[in-house]
């Protein structure tokens, strides 16, 4: 497994804020990628400690990428209510 700083720190995403309760743009500070597997198999995670530009609320978000699938896979700490 390897790990390595992302492209992304820096930029901004629009996502619903766990204190905001609304959506808002939240800019990644730090972002690192790692992956495993092999030509067939293969997992890609990218891992990162977001802010929201409202509230200055602090998140992590990973997203994952596996070779079966189509779609990324996100996850947010603390968890987004469902709508």
């Amino acid at each position: 497994m390897s790990t390595t700083p992302h492209k992304s720190t820096g930029s901004i995403i629009e996502m619903e804020c766990s204190a905001c309760r609304k959506k808002t743009g939240h800019k990644v500070l730090a972002a690192f990628e790692s992956s495993k597997g092999d030509e067939i198999l293969w997992i890609e995670n990218i891992f990162q400690i977001i802010q929201c530009q409202n509230c200055e609320e602090i998140s992590f978000r990973s997203e994952s990428f596996l070779s079966e699938n189509t779609e990324p896979e996100i996850q947010l700490y603390p968890p987004r209510e469902s709508k």
